[in-house]
């Protein structure tokens, strides 16, 4: 007799089953930690461009712009966030949950090293480094 057969015939047993195992996923549900708010760090690239001598405007036109168009075909890329002030580019570059921080960053500096022909003859100095949320 297999436990099908056995089942239809006497349901009880089959019934208490289901209904232990039913409690015991709601007591697991119950005890479950969640967090309306978990803390979560981006994976983030920061890159800085230094042009002296270049107001904001030029600066946007000539340098952040290239950049950000450079930078927007990297995989895994989720966001931009460029700051412009006198003479200097803030570009954080946002990556998705899971991205592997060094390899993002060796993309960003490539990408920023493939337009680096493009950008003005003055000198320019770039930085790039990691960067968690909370710096």
């Amino acid at each position: 007799m297999n436990v099908a057969t056995w089942s239809i015939r006497d349901p009880i047993p089959s019934l208490l089953l289901f209904a232990l195992l039913s409690l015991a996923g709601l007591w697991g549900l119950g005890s479950l930690p969640i967090q309306d708010l978990p803390d979560i760090t981006m994976p983030t690239v920061r890159v800085t461009l230094a042009q002296p001598g270049l107001a904001p405007t030029q600066l946007e036109t000539e340098v952040a712009r290239r950049v950000e168009d450079s930078l927007a075909s990297l995989n895994g890329l989720r966001h931009i966030l460029t700051a412009i002030t006198d003479s200097t580019v803030t570009i954080d570059v946002q990556f998705e949950i899971g991205t592997v921080l060094t390899d993002a960053l060796m993309d960003v500096k490539e990408a920023v090293d493939r337009i680096r022909p493009d950008l003005p003859p003055r000198p320019l100095a770039a930085r790039h480094q990691r960067r968690t949320p909370r710096q």
